[in-house]
């Protein structure tokens, strides 16, 4: 299914890239995030690896780990995660605003980019999908945990 680049924006409340996340209170905050199912579409091996650590220690599920568009979208449709964290550049094939759009269209998962494109250009294409939140990369911890948080809340 192909989805239109200009399509509106189902999840208002776009405002570009976060301001950088206070530390968040240890235990408290593992126990508020703990349990949601999560997918994670990430080209680079280590920081797939990284994220899926992070996820780990504070209960969250990883359903599945996909290093391009096509598979992402498979993954989420097949796993009905909670929420997908998805880089923008994905090398070959789709990138990750338009699987994306497909997954918000084809399923209930929040979006969070996890992406080093921060450009005005990218964040304009950014504000026309349904998502929850952008981390910019490097990332650290407490970054996405909140961010994370941020989607289930949201």
């Amino acid at each position: 299914m192909t989805l239109p680049v200009d399509m509106p924006c189902p999840r208002p409340g776009f405002a570009g890239v976060p301001a950088a996340v206070p530390e968040p209170d240890g235990d408290r905050v593992s126990e508020r995030l703990s349990g949601a199912r999560v997918l994670i579409v990430e080209d680079e091996a280590l920081i797939a690896l990284e994220l899926e650590h992070i996820l780990g220690t504070v209960g969250h599920e990883v359903v599945g780990m996909a290093a391009d568009a096509r598979s992402g979208i498979r993954l989420a449709v097949e796993h009905a995660p909670d929420v997908v964290l998805m880089d923008v550049s994905l090398g070959d094939g789709p990138d990750g605003i338009h699987a994306a759009m497909t997954v918000v269209a084809e399923t209930d998962a929040r979006i969070v980019f996890v992406t080093a494109h921060t450009d005005e250009r990218t964040l304009d294409r950014l504000g026309r999908v349904g998502f929850s939140r952008v981390v910019a990369k490097p990332f650290a911890h407490h970054e996405i945990l909140a961010a994370i948080r941020d989607a289930l809340e949201g």
